[in-house]
C-alpha cells in the first residue's frame, strides 16, 4: 500500500493497519471476482473481449481502478462503523451483550484490525431495524461486509410499497415496519 493511502488511512482515523486492510481487500476481491467469473472453462477471445470492454468491463486482469474503489468504500465503511462499546452505548445494553448478539448472527459485525465494526445501516435511533435477526440469518454469513452493507442500503425493484415513490432499501423497507418476508427472500438469493 503507498504511503499516501497509510496517510489517508491515519488521517481519516480509520484504525486498521495498512497491510490488514491490503490482505482484507485482496481476499474480498478474489472472492468477488470468483463470483462474477463462475465456474466456467471458456476463455474470451480477441473480439469477444472488446465487446466486452466496450461496455465497460474489465476482461484483461487490470483492477486498479476497482480496487482503489473498493479500498476506500471499505475504509469509509470501518471508519463509519461503531465499536462493541459504541454499539453498546447506542443500543442501551452492556458490551458482552453486544458480542454475545454477534456470537449468534443477531446483530452483524465484521472484524477489522482485530477489533469488531458494527455498520450503521442496521440501527434506528436507539435500537436495531426490526426482524434484523430473520434476514441476518438469510444472508450468507461468508458475504465480504461491503457486500451485506450494499445489500440493506440499496433499493431494490422488489420492494415497492403504496404510496412510496420507487423501490425502497431493505434496510427502509423494514425501519417501516412493512412485512419482513421479501426482504429475507431477497437475503436468501444473495
Amino acid at each position: 500500500m503507498s504511503r499516501a493511502a497509510e496517510a489517508y488511512l491515519e488521517a481519516h482515523g480509520v484504525g486498521i493497519e495498512p497491510a490488514e486492510l491490503d490482505a482484507e481487500l485482496a481476499a474480498a476481491m478474489e472472492r468477488r471476482a470468483k463470483m462474477l467469473r463462475g465456474p466456467s472453462s471458456v476463455e474470451l477471445g480477441p473480439e469477444e473481449a472488446e465487446v466486452w470492454r466496450s461496455v465497460g468491463f474489465v476482461v484483461d486482469g487490470g483492477c486498479s481502478g476497482a480496487y482503489a474503489r473498493t479500498l476506500a468504500d471499505y475504509a469509509a465503511l470501518i471508519k463509519a462503523s461503531l465499536s462493541v462499546e459504541a454499539a453498546a452505548a447506542e443500543l442501551g445494553v452492556n458490551t458482552s451483550r453486544v458480542r454475545q448478539r454477534l456470537a449468534e448472527r443477531s446483530l452483524y459485525g465484521f472484524q477489522a484490525g482485530g477489533r469488531w465494526r458494527l455498520p450503521g445501516f442496521q440501527f434506528d435511533q436507539g435500537r436495531l431495524i426490526p426482524d434484523l435477526r430473520r434476514v441476518l440469518a438469510a444472508l450468507d454469513p461468508e458475504l465480504h461486509p461491503l457486500e451485506v452493507e450494499h445489500f440493506f442500503v440499496t433499493p431494490d425493484s422488489e420492494l415497492e410499497a403504496a404510496g412510496i415513490d420507487g423501490p425502497l432499501a431493505p434496510r427502509d423497507w423494514l425501519r417501516l415496519g412493512l412485512p419482513s418476508e421479501p426482504v429475507i427472500r431477497l437475503a436468501e438469493e444473495c
